[in-house]
């Protein structure tokens, strides 16, 4: 395990309220026809889900995602890219593979 995981663990309680407030956020958002806003927040938001091993509000989050970036056109294939290996423990010093 990486020491960034670690770390992260350690305040996992603290991200894990940190990052359903961003998901409300994303919600509030799109409720005010801001799509574009929401996906910015959901991409933080499932980004910290992934690191920190939350794979409930992860899976939710994500649905949210691709549901709003497609609605807004915003494409999120790299954000996609990063969640999956991080959720996977894939956790590289650089972000292309070898």
């Amino acid at each position: 395990m990486s020491s960034l995981v670690r770390a992260i663990g350690r305040r996992t309680i603290n991200s894990v309220n940190h990052m359903l407030d961003l998901f409300s956020i994303g919600q509030a958002y799109l409720k005010l026809g801001q799509d574009e806003k929401a996906v910015g927040s959901w991409k933080r938001s499932a980004k910290i889900f992934a690191l920190i091993d939350q794979a409930h509000e992860l899976h939710e989050t994500m649905n949210h995602l691709r549901e709003a970036a497609q609605k807004a056109g915003v494409d999120i294939s790299v954000t996609e890219a990063f969640v999956e290996r991080w959720h996977e423990g894939e956790l590289y010093e650089s972000p292309c593979r070898e």
